[in-house]
């Protein structure tokens, strides 16, 4: 896949000046909140980059990867559901409000993204030419989901969202008598260029961020989704394939040294199961060539793309998922998935597989 499509890079792609001058203007933010990730890219190192945390214990991490490290004075917690929403306080850009932060007052934009995504310098080049069409930029989901139904089913597999899905289920009600669709553009908030200067920008961050105070819930697809149906004039929502970026916890180190552990878990469930592998990304690459040169093979791929579906990857066919599990009799699923793991898992069990038995996670040992 291309960076980007070379028609569009010779289309908008600035001089020399133009691309220097933005480089001054634009900083990149982050963030870790709670004690469960402590890894994450090097940082830029053209444009000014902060992380902001709440663990005293990644500061050397940090910084050690290029970025300023800023301090949130946010209770570390274990639970994924309070680290997931004290993000929101950065992602959102709360922290604006605060005299401290006055300084990024100097950038005319700000680019958010999370921790696990790898940026380049030409994507923020991509990025901040869109951002002088509109005033928001971000990207569609991944698996076009078509309703915001399909959001909140897929969000149900998550602890931290299922724990205040009734709430969120009658916020989506509540908005859909207010005249709002239940068909938005369903995005991916992984990665948001800002306007960061202006007013109407500012205003719908925060009402997001209200929002997803009201309800309790850290599920910010669904909020920006419904509440960006009026923001339009100001939103431009890009393909999410649009720019090839990297997508997974940067961790390829600890996964050859622990390549053994993740080949001797698989072999010792096989028997004479058929291996399926849950996910068609990079990590998939890395388990499958993992399993290949331990002669071990697999069935097929599973993924809930219905864009990918009957299609295939590496050679084996990708199938619905549901197709497999529902004859789940001498199956084995390899989760090869490090953003939807939780999920995933959370599907399997639901047919009735069992943990280390019928499913298990290789990225466990990463």
């Amino acid at each position: 896949m291309q960076i980007l499509r070379k028609k569009r890079v010779v289309k908008k792609l600035g001089s020399k000046m133009d691309i220097l001058n933005n480089t001054r203007k634009t900083c990149i933010i982050s963030c870790i909140f709670g004690e469960k990730f402590k890894t994450l890219y090097k940082s830029l190192k053209d444009y000014d980059s902060y992380v902001f945390t709440n663990n005293h214990e990644i500061e050397a991490i940090i910084e050690n990867n290029g970025w300023k490290y800023i301090f949130v004075d946010f209770p570390l917690s274990e639970d994924d559901a309070v680290s997931s929403f004290q993000s929101k306080y950065i992602k959102f850009l709360q922290f604006l409000k605060e005299n401290r932060f006055s300084f990024f007052k100097k950038y005319n934009y700000i680019i958010y993204i999370d921790h696990k995504l790898e940026l380049k310098k030409i994507h923020v080049r991509y990025l901040i030419n869109f951002l002088q069409e509109k005033e928001i930029i971000i990207r569609n989901h991944h698996e076009n989901r078509r309703n915001i139904w399909e959001e909140v089913g897929m969000a149900m597999f998550q602890e931290r969202y299922l724990r205040f899905m009734p709430q969120t289920i009658d916020y989506i009600r509540e908005k859909i008598k207010e005249g709002y669709s239940d068909k938005p553009d369903v995005v991916w908030t992984s990665l948001i260029a800002y306007k960061s200067q202006e007013k109407e920008v500012l205003d719908f961050v925060d009402k997001i961020y209200n929002d997803l105070k009201r309800i309790g819930t850290s599920e910010c697809q669904i909020v920006w989704s419904m509440l960006g149906q009026k923001y339009g004039n100001i939103i431009k929502i890009i393909k999410w394939n649009e720019m090839a970026i990297k997508w997974e916890i940067p961790s390829s180190k600890q996964f050859r040294k622990n390549a053994v552990k993740i080949i001797t878990e698989i072999q010792n469930k096989i028997k004479d199961r058929k291996i399926y592998m849950w996910g068609t990304g990079r990590y998939a690459l890395r388990i499958l060539n993992l399993l290949e040169k331990n002669h071990i093979k697999i069935k097929a791929f599973l993924d809930s793309n219905k864009e990918l579906q009957g299609h295939t990857f590496m050679d084996y066919k990708i199938y619905k998922p549901e197709k497999i599990l529902t004859h789940k009799e001498n199956i084995l699923i390899v989760i090869a998935s490090e953003i939807y793991c939780y999920e995933i898992a959370g599907i399997c069990k639901n047919y009735g597989l069992k943990k280390n038995k019928d499913f298990l996670y290789p990225g466990k040992f990463v």
